[in-house]
């Protein structure tokens, strides 16, 4: 099984030809589970993945999912989640 580096440095390969080659962009945003098998990450069939363009100007902000059973106080608390969302991705 692939490391989560490997699979971070196949991402950056997928990145760089979506940047030289229009038609495989398309082809990573219409149907990215595909690609992303191609490339050897595997994704759960369950699981929807959705790639967006991202633009010069704009920050996307990911709400992730409040997990089960978690009161809101202890997440708040939890310094790792928040080195985690509080993390740039530029």
């Amino acid at each position: 099984m692939a490391s989560q580096s490997d699979y971070y440095r196949e991402w950056q390969r997928i990145v760089a030809e979506a940047w030289a080659d229009d038609a495989f962009r398309q082809r990573l945003i219409a149907d990215p589970k595909a690609v992303l098998a191609e490339r050897g990450i595997e994704i759960e069939e369950e699981v929807e993945v959705q790639v967006v363009q991202g633009q010069k100007n704009v920050r996307y902000l990911l709400l992730p999912p409040k997990p089960e059973g978690e009161d809101e106080t202890e997440i708040l608390d939890d310094p790792a989640l928040f080195s985690i969302l509080t993390t740039r991705y530029d």
